[in-house]
């Protein structure tokens, strides 16, 4: 059972009167050792950055944890983060979660967010649903894109013990979208498209959907090629919908890259180019078993040269996702509510 609270850093602090900093930010330093929460919380950002000091992880969690205790929502919250992922500070979820509390208590949006995922999946402590809910609509209620599209979420799927309501699911997602939020974009097209709480409109839903894929959402991305490449719900445009094919294949979504290969293999566009195919197919091929038969079928017909070419160049995109990129505790994320489909 994980202890909840620490009044002091897991690590001896270096010696106050040791550091020696910079003249242009010692006025920061002289407030924060006199206990002035928001100059502590400064001086712990100032750290972090390495902005006139040296960052030193540990001193930054000393800073944060000084103000925290003095209930500074930011500095809690921070701190917060700090325990989730092992920075400065030992990891562990038990104050992770002991910190979201104390934050989402003092009207921080975010940490009501967190602290709803925490909740709802018991990280850090008991799972309680019920509690869950009530963090994510105050986040919501405040103003907190995020919340409001997953609150959205909940109502349409009727989730989490709230009742099935696509009405109230819309109002939320809309909220989200308006504020152009990547996933309430997402879901606003899928009001469109399902008719949640709207009527169902094919131009509106396009509109949604673009704006989402065009600041990066992955599933708007992949759903539009595949509308748009097979003529469901939209018109069948192949070059646009290669636009969105390649959004979503430069994300390292396998179907797309394989959907991508096909494009350039049979010249959807108007041109095949059969060294693009061979570079798409290649990159999808790790995690999709069609595409070693087309790499296979693809090498007759370009030279070695081209083949290494290709090869090279598709090895150096993988690299970008290998586990050493990837977001440190991708497990403890939420698998349902709280994760982009």
């Amino acid at each position: 059972m994980f202890s909840l609270g620490c009044a002091t850093p897991d690590k001896p602090v270096p010696d106050a009167e040791a550091f020696t900093a910079p003249e242009s930010i010692q006025p920061i330093i002289d407030k924060a050792e006199a206990g002035d929460a928001e100059a502590q919380w400064s001086l712990a950002s100032l750290i972090h950055d390495g902005i006139g000091v040296e960052r030193d992880n540990e001193r930054v969690v000393y800073w944060l944890r000084r103000a925290a205790e003095q209930d500074h929502a930011q500095s809690q919250y921070m701190l917060s983060l700090a325990h989730q992922v092992g920075q400065g500070v030992g990891e562990d979820l038990g104050h992770a979660r002991h910190w979201l509390r104390k934050a989402a208590g003092n009207g921080h949006s975010e940490a009501m967010y967190d602290l709803a995922k925490f909740l709802a999946l018991g990280i850090g402590g008991e799972a309680d649903e019920s509690e869950s809910m009530k963090w994510c609509r105050a986040s919501a209620e405040q103003g907190f894109a995020t919340a409001q599209a997953r609150l959205g979420a909940i109502h349409v799927e009727g989730e989490y013990g709230v009742d099935k309501n696509p009405d109230e699911g819309a109002k939320w997602i809309f909220k989200a979208a308006e504020q152009e939020h990547p996933e309430g974009m997402h879901l606003a097209g899928l009001a469109y498209l399902n008719g949640w709480g709207v009527e169902k409109d094919a131009k509106k839903m396009d509109e949604w959907a673009t704006r989402a894929a065009e600041v990066g959402h992955l599933q708007a991305q992949f759903n539009l090629s595949f509308m748009l490449i097979k003529g469901e719900i939209l018109d069948e445009d192949p070059v646009r919908a290669s636009r969105f094919m390649e959004m979503a294949a430069r994300q390292n979504h396998p179907v797309a890259q394989f959907n991508l290969g096909m494009y350039h293999f049979k010249g959807s566009g108007g041109k095949k180019d059969l060294a693009r195919a061979y570079f798409w197919f290649s990159v999808a091929a790790d995690r999709h078993k069609e595409a070693v038969n087309f790499v296979n079928h693809i090498s007759v017909d370009l030279s070695p040269q081209e083949i290494l070419k290709q090869m090279k160049l598709a090895n150096e995109f993988k690299k970008q996702f290998t586990s050493g990129n990837e977001l440190k505790n991708a497990d403890t994320r939420p698998k349902k509510l709280f994760d982009t489909k």
